[in-house]
């Protein structure tokens, strides 16, 4: 279901595990429960080290795990970290600048090419692609990206696959739906090809018989990228087999690049 090329190798990908078992061994949060687990934590990772952004706008803190590893993939950068209800926040970064508005809602002075939108809000995705093309961003990465029929937004992943926008399936999702109105009619796969330049689906870890929602993780229901290894005793350096125990919460976290606002 990829879309372009993405400066992704999987091979780097293998070799670069214990590395990341080794930082996430140092993390400031022990327990995430609500929050990115091993197979998203290891996407991010990758990725942003990949892209080397020189700024990233992180919407969705939560504890601020994601805000910390934020940091580690990219100690350049500069973090603008938005959540509406910082309640929750257990790490707080001093470089980074928080606020509480709405992504959309607030006037953006960064550079479009070199910046990187992290959404973990779960947010109507195919409006946060439409947002974040119209203020002229390039780079996303939508770390919920759920398939047809589960989740509590709307995907990347559900549009490409066919299904159109429904009411939010969340209480959260539904009280944005009413503060933000939007036509359900017309084809949400058309609308997001044609805003998309690139599209890619970082790949599992490892891949096992059942889904987080606990039925059976088919290609038929469920597409998935090829898993990077077969068998828990394959994976280097995971002599705790974190991988296989959070290997569930993967939920088909993507990279996607946007075509320049019409």
């Amino acid at each position: 279901m990829d879309i372009g090329t993405a400066p992704f190798r999987r091979d780097e990908m293998r070799a670069r595990i214990p590395e990341f078992l080794e930082l996430h061994a140092k993390r400031p949060i022990r327990e995430n429960r609500g929050g990115m687990r091993a197979p998203h934590l290891f996407a991010t990772w990758f990725m942003v080290q990949k892209l080397a952004p020189t700024h990233i706008v992180e919407s969705g803190v939560f504890k601020g795990l994601g805000t910390w590893l934020l940091e580690q993939a990219a100690p350049e950068a500069q973090l603008c970290c938005i959540d509406p209800d910082p309640a929750a926040r257990v790490y707080r970064s001093s470089r980074a600048n928080y606020l509480t508005e709405d992504f959309a809602k607030l006037t953006w002075d960064l550079p479009r090419e070199t910046t990187l939108l992290f959404f973990d809000d779960h947010q109507d995705e195919l409006r946060r692609v439409e947002e974040s093309r119209k203020l002229g961003f390039r780079h996303v990465i939508f770390e919920d990206n759920y398939p047809p029929g589960q989740g509590d937004c709307f995907s990347l992943k559900q549009a490409l696959m066919g299904e159109q926008r429904q009411e939010g399936r969340g209480p959260l999702a539904k009280l944005v739906d009413r503060l933000s109105p939007r036509s359900e009619k017309g084809d949400a796969k058309a609308e997001l090809l044609a805003a998309l330049d690139g599209y890619y689906e970082f790949p599992p870890v490892l891949r096992v018989a059942e889904t987080r929602w606990g039925d059976a993780w088919t290609d038929d229901r469920y597409p998935t990228p090829e898993a990077l290894f077969l068998s828990p005793d394959d994976v280097p350096g995971d002599t705790e087999r974190l991988f296989a125990s959070e290997a569930p919460f993967y939920t088909w976290i993507c990279y996607a690049t946007l075509r320049p606002p019409a």
